[in-house]
């Protein structure tokens, strides 16, 4: 690096008190100053794009600028900057956050990596400059983009009055007064933001243990960070406070908190110094940070806490922020800026809203979800019935944390806490959902049981219910035929005739004669069966109502339950021992022959009221009766959907849907974090959710839904932001987006183009772009592609193809830049200074060898449909790795069919069939097919393995149709046809029955006939073949040449596929 002295800088200027000063030349990029040796490291960890822009370009005079503004104030920290130095270096030296440009990064291989610009900007623009940047962090960690952004604006506007302020006689007025008339846009200061927010979220991941304990320590601390009511004097206050005490930190003085500031530091530098909590005694916190001296102890102090706030918070009035009225009194706390999950932890947020008011332990609640999905999940998609799909989105992401570590145990309850608590608006804030989905209902669950499951899932419950000695419990079950038995639910002693000793078992009476079959049945299940009287069983009546539904009378009991039995008069007056019973748990029974199970208790004088049951109990025995399958797993998924579609639940159905759509709009994305402030909006009222067409077959399932790459595009970006909700119809030209340290764009832009990646489904990569807010990035609408100079006819061959799979391509390279067109995307907020959402252009280039060589534009890809590929699949003798060029060019050869081996000789496109040999180089492949696709010529991808004896039997042919008389044409035009249509030059599957596709498809210049393409299947003439109605072999045989008004036959098995493909004028195959 050149590094250039310059007398006359700003930041060693000595005071002058000549006339020329007063007209110093105030051109800030003129200087650059030697890093701090700590700081070196950083600048071979950036990229080359980011590393010129951070000595040379605006980034670099934003630093400058402001450490020249605020250089007179700054205190002297030189332990804090390098201790920071080297702590920088070490983060931009991670892989995992920094990760190098590669080819396979394509056309983002510059971007990649970790945005050090205001770092290295900072480290060579001077130490007053590196603490610039430390401010930068420290708004960037608390402060929204706008907010932050507002802060520095009012800190420049007011630091320039200051200076303007300096009286004349003081010596440094001219200087001071030159300095006042600095300007810095506020694009540029959103820019510095940026930066700056992007190095922390990069640094946050890259010190994560540490960070993580540091977090947990602040979060529970409540403290002001300052509490001066003007906002240039408490953020010059926090700042250099902040600095101060770091300072001392390192070197070795102990320090102790007053406010937040120094914590809020710590937390924007990733320095850790040992601390000592005052709570109620005394507790060492040892971070082991080799930056900071051991006797550097931090003492914070808890006593400051204050009710209604949470954490490290910082109240200021913002007088930038909006274009009119008073300044804007916001506050922000330290935890709310961090909130970022992962799409699992989201979905743990959103049980935890679900589940809210259960009361239910949330962990073992999580544990039952998990093995209920376990237990019915393989029955759901076997049907593909797709009924619990919203179940399994729950489970999968509750999955994984139960079967961590303790953290991460503790960490999913906490966010499920966290969903229960503050999140109620997320899922389905107008109503509380039935606990369990209905399951712990006792009366629910029995139907749900086998007889004697249901059974064993009663005495489960009776053993918990407290007093449970203090009653007599009984299971009264009634099976289809009308036959009545009842059970205890307590083991009692049985003498036995072979034995002195008795042992405890259950008990069970039958409505049956004793040489019924059933009474061997329950013996041999280890229990006692007698036989019981009916008469034994008197209904209880009241008055003229007969109440035996809910009550009755046990006559003459048997002597286990003596010490329960009461007195009742029979009929003739004597008296009559009884115990008396009552329905706690069952359907209840209008008839006593009504199938089902019914649990009852005994009353006494003392004891008539219902048992509560503790949720712990009914849980576990709902568990038990999971894991070991005693669920019917078909009734229970008619369960679960009668649930969900309960009228009820209509809310809580459309925002499980919609969750379930997140969820696989992020399984691409798997490492994209999601802001919890999103958590703060209705799922089902997001913009991005498609609203069910009532035609649509699919209307009434609760599977994920199918979006568009718009609609995509609009969820991630409401879901990274938390706040920004975009139509997705305003979204419809976006191509890529770029946010807070991430680029996302559809995953085949990068990989090869015969690849099978969803058309709507995103790739994240991990760098910046340098733009601040979220960029949705739309085309240029008129790229730029050379014209084709005649001059250099003598550089295009177009050679024969020979057969042969060449990498022709090997030099290319793809390339995003951006114009300076930007346009603020409507949100719906007006009047606020700043706008974080907006359409940035972008212009796709195409290099060879370093050289430009043309734009390309991928829209017309992105609305092309679904592109038509031949299988890699091959049934021949011959495998496609075993044919050699010999026998390929015995099959392909034809003079038409030539081969296109750089960019002039596909600009200067064959006159019939042009094949591109790219072969094994997806960039290469990707750059030729989108710029065929642009010209408009027919197009045509081939796997990376393929047979051309599968080609000349199954591959789709093209051929031109050539102008026919109206006259003799009118019987053809009335005959539908279905197959492949050319739409922006693309080879696409038809979806309509004329084959032309809807008016949207219809590209322009296509009303010439000449120009128009004629892909329709025919098999009739093929022999063997079934008939030409049979599409399912998708095979297209062109027996038949137009010329003029008539046809010829042409015999199509004579043919080999050269002599087929070179009737295809303007068709270009990538190989």
């Amino acid at each position: 690096m050149a590094l250039q002295q310059l007398s006359a800088s700003l930041l060693t200027a000595k005071q002058e008190t000549n006339v020329g000063l007063a007209t110093i030349n105030l051109d800030f990029s003129l200087v650059q100053v030697q890093p701090p040796k700590e700081f070196m490291g950083i600048r071979n960890e950036i990229s080359p794009l980011r590393r010129a822009s951070a000595e040379e370009g605006q980034p670099h005079v934003t630093a400058r600028k402001l450490g020249a503004l605020f250089q007179q104030w700054l205190p002297r920290t030189p332990n804090l900057i390098r201790a920071y130095g080297t702590r920088a270096c070490e983060i931009a030296g991670t892989p995992k956050v920094n990760p190098k440009g590669s080819r396979a990064d394509g056309l983002l291989a510059e971007h990649v990596g970790i945005d050090g610009t205001s770092v290295w900007a900072a480290a060579t623009s001077g130490p007053d400059a590196i603490a610039i940047h430390l401010l930068a962090c420290m708004l960037a960690r608390i402060w929204s983009s706008a907010e932050a952004t507002a802060i520095w604006a009012e800190l420049v506007a007011d630091r320039k009055s200051e200076l303007a302020a300096v009286d004349e006689t003081d010596p440094p007025c001219h200087l001071s007064r030159q300095l006042a008339k600095v300007t810095i846009s506020r694009d540029q200061l959103k820019e510095w933001d940026s930066s700056a927010r992007n190095w922390i979220a990069a640094a946050d991941e890259a010190m994560k243990v540490k960070q993580t304990q540091l977090r947990l320590i602040v979060n529970n601390v409540s403290l002001p960070v300052n509490n001066h009511p003007k906002l240039f004097q408490n953020v010059l206050q926090t700042w250099k406070s902040a600095m101060v005490a770091v300072d001392n930190l390192i070197l070795g003085m102990p320090q102790s908190v007053e406010n937040a500031s120094v914590l809020l530091g710590i937390c924007s530098w990733h320095l850790y110094p040992d601390m000592l909590a005052l709570h109620q005694s005394p507790t060492p916190v040892a971070q082991h940070d080799p930056l900071v001296s051991p006797a550097g102890i931090l003492t914070i102090g808890l006593q400051m806490q204050h009710a209604n706030k949470n954490g490290v918070y910082w109240s200021l009035p913002l007088g930038h922020l909006r274009y009119y009225g008073p300044p804007v009194s916001t506050a922000s706390n330290l935890g709310a800026r961090e909130g970022r999950v992962s799409i699992s932890e989201l979905v743990q947020v959103a049980f935890g809203c679900v589940s809210r008011g259960w009361g239910f332990d949330r962990l073992h609640l999580a544990s039952f979800i998990v093995c209920l999905w376990n237990l019915i999940k393989d029955r759901d998609r076997e049907g593909n019935y797709g009924i619990v799909n919203w179940l399994g989105v729950f489970a999968e992401a509750l999955g994984p944390s139960l079967l961590g570590d303790q953290l991460l145990k503790k960490q999913c309850d906490q966010l499920m806490r966290l969903g229960a608590r503050q999140c109620s608006e997320f899922v389905c804030p107008s109503q509380n959902v039935t606990p369990v989905f209905g399951l712990t209902n006792v009366t629910t669950l029995l139907g749900l049981l086998a007889p004697e499951d249901g059974i064993l899932y009663l005495r489960q419950l009776a053993q918990a219910f407290p007093g449970y000695a203090e009653r007599i419990y009984v299971i009264r079950f009634v099976d289809e035929a009308g036959y009545i038995e009842y059970a205890t639910t307590l083991k009692t002693l049985s003498p036995r005739d072979d034995s002195t000793q008795s042992e405890s078992t259950h008990k069970r009476w039958l409505d049956r004669y004793t040489n019924d079959p059933r009474f061997q049945q329950v013996r041999d299940m280890g229990e006692d069966a007698y036989e019981i009287n009916t008469e034994d069983i008197l209904p209880i009546t009241t008055g003229m109502k007969k109440s035996g539904d809910r009550r009755f009378y046990w006559l003459h009991p048997p002597d286990i339950w003596s010490r329960h039995t009461r007195n009742i008069p029979d009929e003739n007056g004597a008296s009559q021992k009884a115990v008396k019973f009552a329905l706690i748990y069952g359907q209840s029974q209008d008839k006593a022959v009504t199938p089902g199970l019914t649990l009852w208790a005994s009353e006494t004088t003392h004891i008539s009221s219902k048992p509560r049951i503790d949720g712990a109990n009914i849980l576990n025995a709902l568990t038990d009766a999971v894991e070991h399958k005693r669920l019917s797993v078909h009734k229970t998924l008619s369960l679960l959907d009668q649930f969900i579609w309960q009228d009820g639940n209509k809310q809580l159905r459309a925002s499980l849907r919609a969750l379930a759509t997140a969820t696989n709009v992020y399984a691409s994305i798997p490492d994209a974090k999601i802001s919890l402030e999103i958590t703060l909006n209705t799922l089902c009222d997001m913009k991005w959710v498609p609203v069910p067409d009532p035609r649509d077959a699919y209307k009434y399932s609760t599977n994920a839904h199918k979006l568009s790459l718009a609609q995509t595009f609009s969820c991630v970006a409401q879901f990274d932001s938390g706040v920004f909700s975009v139509r997705p119809d305003a979204l419809n030209d976006v191509v890529a987006m770029a946010s807070s340290g991430s680029i996302y764009l559809p995953a085949w832009l990068l990989s090869d183009p015969a690849s099978y990646a969803s058309p709507n489904s995103l790739r994240r990569v991990q760098g910046s772009i340098g733009k601040p807010g979220i960029a949705m990035l739309i085309p240029a609408k008129n790229p730029q592609v050379p014209k084709v100079d005649r001059s250099h006819w003598h550089v295009v061959n177009h050679d024969t193809f020979n057969g042969g799979k060449e990498n022709s391509f090997q030099a290319t390279t793809m390339h995003l830049l951006f114009t300076e067109y930007v346009l603020p995307i409507d949100t719906g907020v007006h009047g606020s200074r700043d706008f974080e959402i907006y359409f940035q252009e972008s212009v796709i280039t195409v290099h060879d060898r370093g050289k430009w060589v043309t734009d390309v534009d991928i829209i017309p890809h992105l609305r092309r449909g679904k592109k038509y590929e031949i299988a890699a699949k091959c049934t021949h003798d011959t495998h496609p790795k075993e044919q050699n060029d010999s026998d390929v060019e015995s099959i392909i050869h034809n003079t038409r069919i030539v081969s296109v081996d750089d960019y002039a000789e596909l600009l200067d496109a064959p006159e019939y069939v042009g094949v591109v040999r790219s072969q094994g180089n997806w960039i290469g492949r990707l750059a030729t097919c989108l710029l065929s696709t642009q010209m408009r010529h027919p197009t045509v991808v081939l796997p990376g393995s393929f047979c051309w004896q599968c080609v000349q039997d199954t591959w789709l042919i093209c051929r031109a149709k050539f102008p026919i008389s109206t006259a003799d044409n009118q019987e053809h035009k009335r005959q539908p046809r279905r197959g492949l249509k050319r739409h922006h030059g693309i080879i696409s599957q038809s979806d309509s029955e004329d084959g032309h596709g809807t008016e949207e498809e219809v590209s322009e210049g296509e009303d010439d006939p000449s120009k128009r393409m004629d892909f329709r299947f025919d098999d009739s003439d093929r022999e063997g073949s079934e008939s030409s109605s049979n599409h399912s072999e998708l095979r297209l045989n062109p027996t038949e040449n137009y010329s003029g008004t008539h046809t010829t036959k042409l015999g199509w098995n004579s043919m080999v596929i050269g002599e087929k493909l070179a009737n295809m004028a303007g068709l270009i195959v990538i190989v």
